[in-house]
């Protein structure tokens, strides 16, 4: 496996993906995409998008892939050969976790979780990175 790093810029992962994390990612292979996982793909302007994927469907021979921000609400349908990487591992500066990992896994139930209580955490927690970051370029 070879691992390579990019940095996110938006805000549409909120509050998982921050601006400025670092993403370890990983060449993609469909064959082992599950939903929750968190996709790099090429939108159709030509700029590199990391987003949630939330839903694979199979219509004869072809799989059609389905991606969403976690900030946001609609999904948006990704060709394959628009996919490219696999997020692994996140950082943004003293926090880090790997998507496969405890904190990851909490971070995908509650991004795909549609019960009230979970949207209600999802929001908080949007709420207050929104505050953080506003903070710290503030401080700059």
């Amino acid at each position: 496996m070879t691992f390579q790093h990019v940095q996110a810029v938006g805000y549409s992962m909120i509050p998982f993906i921050v601006p400025e994390s670092a993403l370890t990612v990983e060449r993609v292979d469909t064959r082992f995409l599950q939903i929750g996982d968190i996709i790099c793909f090429i939108d159709q302007d030509g700029f590199g998008v990391a987003h949630r994927l939330v839903r694979i469907e199979q219509c004869n021979d072809v799989k059609r892939y389905f991606t969403r921000g976690d900030a946001q609400r609609c999904e948006e349908e990704v060709p394959e050969e628009s996919l490219v990487f696999v997020v692994r591992k996140v950082q943004h500066r003293y926090l880090a976790y790997d998507t496969d990992g405890p904190v990851g896994r909490l971070a995908t139930r509650l991004a795909l979780s549609q019960s009230y209580r979970g949207v209600l955490l999802k929001n908080a927690l949007q709420r207050l990175l929104r505050l953080g970051v506003a903070f710290m370029k503030q401080k700059k």
